[in-house]
């Protein structure tokens, strides 16, 4: 299910664990970074004749800080440019609370965005103070209970646990009142210092400590039993849906299936090849503004790279991987290809083997890097 995913790299301040591409007083205006982002489209769509697609995904950086018409533009022109397989795309917009409005909110919804994924994380004052985020709870809930009275096709939100200072009962608060807003998806992701980051600098200066590994475990038994009690499916690691409201463009993530991405820093996998374009927003628009693809890295996986790469992302989904499609796509056999290692998780009770399928138990997704390092 090949999808397209467009990175908005603007934010209105750089939270202390981003590790993401963004830019907070750039010189370049949206309209000119958005001008140069539809002619890398227009290059690619040369490129890739006839390349159908599934799903349109604005990630960032805050694409919420674009205006309506900007996005009704982006979505307008990649429709003109590439044929899509179904009627009704997925088209998912990634907002923050502090950029949201009912207007922008009626705006995209008329541009065609049936998806929207808001980056909440906590609705704790005492959490997103520790954040670093740029709102507190009242905004959090206002901007949710605005995007529940759009009534978008699909509602998302993040939350984040093993925030420093967290405790349990406001990680289960923000949960609840999750499920009280009628949310459709809830990803909960663990927070980890990244390398280089303002908190990574924190931690290793001792200024500041994230919870440990056993209150994380705790912390993710309580959002695994509280979202799965309230009529949640957990179908990867980190994400939770009502059945049927999986966010489709990042399931085709997990599958490793072909995606192409536009704008700064977005990274791209055609036909085997990954490639990935510069992080500088000057870069990346001069480039196009001289008809070039602002591609500064490129590397074609070969047949066991892709394999193993799609084990560990099939491996993240609660479904596991099946042997028979590893077959079928690479010709080589999972339980054979990894023959002692997987038999020691198998053993440990990490991984399981069900028929035609290999999937990590609850206690391996607990400790999924360490497997995954060792498969890779």
């Amino acid at each position: 299910m090949p999808g397209i995913y467009v990175h908005i790299p603007y934010c209105v301040g750089k939270c202390p664990y981003c590790d993401f591409v963004s830019y907070v007083s750039p010189d370049i205006s949206h309209e000119e970074y958005v001008k140069c982002l539809l002619r890398e489209a227009e290059i690619r769509s040369r490129c890739l004749p006839g390349t159908a697609f599934n799903t349109i995904y604005f990630g960032g950086g805050t694409p919420s800080l674009l205006s309506p018409e900007l996005i009704s533009r982006i979505i307008a022109t990649l429709r003109e440019l590439f044929p899509f397989r179904w009627p009704e795309t997925e088209i998912s917009v990634e907002a923050n609370p502090e950029s949201v409005t009912g207007l922008w909110l009626k705006g995209v919804k008329a541009a065609g965005v049936n998806r929207l994924s808001m980056g909440i994380q906590s609705f704790s004052d005492r959490d997103l103070e520790a954040l670093g985020r740029p709102h507190d709870s009242s905004c959090a809930l206002r901007a949710l209970d605005k995007a529940v009275a759009a009534d978008f096709s699909r509602l998302g939100i993040d939350i984040m646990f093993s925030i420093p200072g967290q405790t349990m009962r406001q990680l289960e608060q923000s949960l609840l009142t999750a499920l009280s807003r009628r949310v459709h998806h809830i990803s909960c992701y663990e927070l980890t210092a990244e390398p280089g980051t303002r908190l990574w600098h924190e931690i290793h200066s001792g200024h500041v400590a994230l919870p440990g590994e056993e209150e994380a475990v705790k912390m993710m038994d309580l959002v695994e039993n509280t979202l799965v009690r309230n009529g949640f499916v957990q179908y990867e690691i980190s994400n939770f849906s009502l059945p049927g409201m999986e966010c489709l463009h990042n399931m085709n993530y997990w599958d490793n299936g072909e995606y192409m991405g536009l704008g700064c820093s977005a990274v791209s996998y055609i036909n085997g090849t990954r490639s990935r374009n510069t992080a500088s927003l000057r870069s990346y628009c001069s480039a196009l503004s001289q008809g070039e693809l602002p591609v500064v890295f490129r590397e074609k996986l070969g047949r066991e790279a892709a394999f193993r790469e799609s084990v560990m992302l099939g491996l993240r989904t609660l479904r596991g991987i099946s042997i028979r499609h590893m077959k079928e796509r690479f010709g080589i056999d999972p339980v054979r290809y990894y023959g002692n290692r997987l038999e020691k998780f198998i053993s440990s009770g990490h991984v399981k083997k069900r028929q035609d399928r290999l999937m990590l138990t609850r206690e391996g997704r607990r400790l999924a890097n360490s497997v995954m390092s060792e498969l890779i």
